[in-house]
Protein backbone atom coordinates (compact mmCIF):
# COMPACT_ATOMS: atom_id res chain seq x y z
CA UNK A 1 0.00 0.00 0.00
CA UNK A 2 2.81 2.43 0.85
CA UNK A 3 4.45 2.00 -2.56
CA UNK A 4 1.19 2.49 -4.47
CA UNK A 5 0.59 5.77 -2.64
CA UNK A 6 4.16 7.11 -2.92
CA UNK A 7 4.40 6.97 -6.72
CA UNK A 8 1.30 9.10 -7.45
CA UNK A 9 2.37 11.61 -4.80
CA UNK A 10 5.88 11.78 -6.31
CA UNK A 11 4.44 12.32 -9.80
CA UNK A 12 2.14 15.04 -8.45
CA UNK A 13 5.02 16.77 -6.63
CA UNK A 14 7.25 16.69 -9.72
CA UNK A 15 4.45 17.98 -11.94
CA UNK A 16 3.97 20.90 -9.58
CA UNK A 17 7.67 21.78 -9.90
CA UNK A 18 7.80 21.71 -13.66
CA UNK A 19 6.50 24.83 -15.35
CA UNK A 20 6.94 24.69 -19.14
CA UNK A 21 6.39 28.43 -19.39
CA UNK A 22 9.11 29.39 -16.90
CA UNK A 23 8.53 31.13 -13.59
CA UNK A 24 4.81 31.31 -12.81
CA UNK A 25 5.54 33.72 -9.94
CA UNK A 26 6.14 36.45 -12.54
CA UNK A 27 3.40 36.66 -15.18
CA UNK A 28 3.99 38.03 -18.69
CA UNK A 29 0.66 39.12 -20.16
CA UNK A 30 0.72 40.43 -23.76
CA UNK A 31 -1.32 43.58 -24.26
CA UNK A 32 -2.93 41.93 -27.33
CA UNK A 33 -3.47 38.41 -28.62
CA UNK A 34 -3.21 39.61 -32.24
CA UNK A 35 -0.76 42.17 -33.60
CA UNK A 36 -0.36 43.39 -37.16
CA UNK A 37 3.06 43.31 -38.79
CA UNK A 38 4.99 46.42 -37.88
CA UNK A 39 3.56 46.69 -34.36
CA UNK A 40 5.94 46.30 -31.42
CA UNK A 41 4.60 43.76 -28.90
CA UNK A 42 4.22 44.85 -25.30
CA UNK A 43 3.20 43.14 -22.09
CA UNK A 44 2.24 43.74 -18.52
CA UNK A 45 4.75 42.10 -16.19
CA UNK A 46 3.11 41.10 -12.90
CA UNK A 47 5.34 40.28 -9.93
CA UNK A 48 3.40 37.84 -7.72
CA UNK A 49 6.36 37.38 -5.35
CA UNK A 50 6.65 38.77 -1.85
CA UNK A 51 9.89 40.55 -2.80
CA UNK A 52 11.09 42.85 -5.58
CA UNK A 53 12.43 41.57 -8.89
CA UNK A 54 15.11 43.34 -10.90
CA UNK A 55 15.63 43.49 -14.64
CA UNK A 56 17.37 45.52 -17.32
CA UNK A 57 16.09 47.56 -20.24
CA UNK A 58 16.47 44.58 -22.59
CA UNK A 59 14.53 42.14 -20.40
CA UNK A 60 11.45 41.65 -22.59
CA UNK A 61 12.40 39.73 -25.73
CA UNK A 62 10.44 38.11 -28.56
CA UNK A 63 10.59 34.45 -29.54
CA UNK A 64 9.02 33.00 -32.71
CA UNK A 65 7.65 29.49 -33.07
CA UNK A 66 9.53 27.77 -35.90
CA UNK A 67 8.36 24.21 -36.32
CA UNK A 68 8.28 22.90 -32.74
CA UNK A 69 11.02 25.17 -31.35
CA UNK A 70 10.98 28.71 -29.98
CA UNK A 71 13.67 30.89 -31.57
CA UNK A 72 14.83 34.21 -30.12
CA UNK A 73 14.29 37.15 -32.50
CA UNK A 74 17.24 39.51 -32.81
CA UNK A 75 20.72 39.09 -31.36
CA UNK A 76 21.22 36.80 -28.36
CA UNK A 77 23.05 39.58 -26.51
CA UNK A 78 21.90 43.18 -26.44
CA UNK A 79 24.23 45.68 -24.77
CA UNK A 80 22.78 47.35 -21.72
CA UNK A 81 24.10 50.18 -19.59
CA UNK A 82 22.03 49.25 -16.51
CA UNK A 83 22.28 45.51 -15.87
CA UNK A 84 19.48 44.56 -13.49
CA UNK A 85 19.04 48.22 -12.61
CA UNK A 86 15.24 48.40 -12.88
CA UNK A 87 12.78 47.05 -10.29
CA UNK A 88 9.19 45.84 -10.06
CA UNK A 89 8.05 45.99 -6.45
CA UNK A 90 6.68 42.95 -4.63
CA UNK A 91 3.11 42.31 -5.83
CA UNK A 92 3.54 45.12 -8.38
CA UNK A 93 3.17 45.36 -12.15
CA UNK A 94 4.64 47.28 -15.04
CA UNK A 95 3.88 47.49 -18.77
CA UNK A 96 6.82 47.43 -21.16
CA UNK A 97 7.66 47.06 -24.85
CA UNK A 98 9.68 44.23 -26.33
CA UNK A 99 13.23 44.79 -27.64
CA UNK A 100 14.76 45.07 -30.10
CA UNK A 101 12.01 47.18 -31.62
CA UNK A 102 11.69 45.58 -35.03
CA UNK A 103 8.85 44.72 -37.38
CA UNK A 104 7.72 41.11 -36.98
CA UNK A 105 6.64 38.85 -39.83
CA UNK A 106 3.40 36.89 -39.73
CA UNK A 107 3.56 33.96 -37.34
CA UNK A 108 3.15 32.70 -33.79
CA UNK A 109 5.20 34.39 -31.07
CA UNK A 110 5.66 34.65 -27.33
CA UNK A 111 7.48 37.08 -25.05
CA UNK A 112 10.33 36.11 -22.73
CA UNK A 113 11.00 38.20 -19.62
CA UNK A 114 14.43 37.87 -17.99
CA UNK A 115 14.79 38.91 -14.35
CA UNK A 116 16.64 38.45 -11.09
CA UNK A 117 14.78 37.62 -7.91
CA UNK A 118 15.76 38.44 -4.35
CA UNK A 119 19.41 37.77 -3.56
CA UNK A 120 19.83 35.37 -6.49
CA UNK A 121 22.52 36.18 -8.99
CA UNK A 122 21.17 33.73 -11.57
CA UNK A 123 18.70 35.05 -14.12
CA UNK A 124 15.25 33.52 -14.40
CA UNK A 125 12.76 33.55 -17.28
CA UNK A 126 9.01 33.86 -17.55
CA UNK A 127 7.13 33.42 -20.81
CA UNK A 128 3.89 34.85 -22.10
CA UNK A 129 1.11 32.87 -23.71
CA UNK A 130 1.38 32.66 -27.49
CA UNK A 131 0.12 35.47 -29.66
CA UNK A 132 -0.19 35.97 -33.42
CA UNK A 133 1.23 38.52 -35.81
CA UNK A 134 -0.60 38.88 -39.11
CA UNK A 135 0.12 41.00 -42.17
CA UNK A 136 -1.75 44.29 -42.24
CA UNK A 137 -4.48 44.46 -44.88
Amino acid sequence: MGRSLVFPLLVFALAGCSDPTGSSAVAVIPTKSLYTSGEIPSAQIVNRLEHNISFNGNALRVEKLQGTAWVLIGPEYLPNLLPLGLVIQARGAQTMRAVPEMALESGTYRLRFEFGSGEERALRYSYSPEFRVEASV
